[in-house]
């Protein structure tokens, strides 16, 4: 389950960032990081910090909402 919410997020990020036709270069300057890093996280090779996350999203205009449920 946790997967696939990482997964669902990541996922959207992404499009968002094809969706304002940004390349992980533009991206990563916006967000004071390098293309690499953007590149592991949208295959989903590293964890970002919640900061990365944020940065991200801010970036390509999103806005994210956690919500911390019981199992």
């Amino acid at each position: 389950m946790a997967n696939d919410a990482y997964s669902e997020l990541v996922s959207t990020l992404r499009q968002a960032r094809y969706a304002r036709s940004m390349t992980q270069a533009q991206l990563a300057k916006a967000v004071g990081s390098n293309q690499p890093a953007i590149s592991r996280f949208e295959t989903g090779s590293t964890n970002p910090s919640v900061k990365f996350l944020l940065s991200y999203a801010k970036a390509v205009e999103k806005n994210l909402g956690f919500s911390l449920k019981n199992f």
